[in-house]
């Protein structure tokens, strides 16, 4: 099996039941039976994925809900074939990448982890790519996917902000504690910087985010409220 399945696996459920904590319902993770999603399959798929990335997604919890601004988690599960890639308008990705998460709406960002370097990246391809230590340049790789009829399309999402599977996650835990991004409701989540929003980020503090006493079925009524 996929050496880093056990990582990945425990650091998402931890960013999922964080997410549960803070705004949505308990029941929103759906954890897999022993030996995994026994209907993940490779017909499940609409492209060719590597046995790492088909192992992964047979073990990892789904969760219903945004888990970020106007992005919600892929779910894998069920009759295929589920979209695995983007829009080849927007980014190409090779076989042994995945999407985990894609918009929900049209400013949402797209979530993908790369099997083979270990590594998260958060892409929003509407406003451009804020690279960190890990991301990649393009014009400095070579044996990248192309594609036949237009030399525009390329792997785009190796550009955007690319952290370690522990780092990732501390990084979106942080955005949500430090109220960069406001859930407003059950299933939807805002970003701090499109609009006034200090009201609401009062909120959650009065209610005592991030702390443990946080009253989280009060907290959401009274943002729903103001919003």
């Amino acid at each position: 099996p996929y050496a880093r399945d056990d990582v990945v696996v425990a650091a998402l459920s931890s960013f999922y039941q964080f997410l549960t904590n803070m705004y949505l319902p308990s029941d929103a993770i759906a954890y897999p039976p022993e030996g995994g999603w026994g209907d993940i399959s490779p017909d499940s798929f609409s492209a060719q994925k590597t046995d790492a990335v088909l192992n992964l997604l047979r073990h990892i919890p789904y969760i219903q809900g945004q888990i970020f601004e106007g992005t919600t988690a892929t779910c894998f599960r069920g009759t295929g074939p589920h979209d695995v890639d983007p829009n080849k308008y927007i980014t190409l990705i090779p076989p042994h990448v995945i999407m985990l998460a894609q918009p929900q709406e049209r400013n949402g960002y797209y979530i993908f982890f790369d099997t083979e370097r270990g590594m998260f990246t958060l892409c929003d391809f509407q406003d451009g790519p804020e690279p960190t230590k890990f991301s990649q340049d393009l014009d400095e790789m070579e044996g990248l996917m192309t594609h036949e009829d237009d030399e525009d399309l390329k792997e785009w999402w190796r550009e955007f902000e690319t952290y370690t599977i522990e780092d990732f996650f501390e990084e979106m835990k942080s955005r949500f504690r430090n109220l960069d991004l406001i859930p407003i409701e059950e299933g939807r989540v805002l970003m701090a910087k499109r609009g006034p929003f200090d009201g609401l980020k009062d909120v959650y503090r009065e209610h005592g985010w991030p702390l443990e006493n946080f009253k989280k079925e009060e907290c959401l009524k009274e943002v729903q409220k103001r919003f």
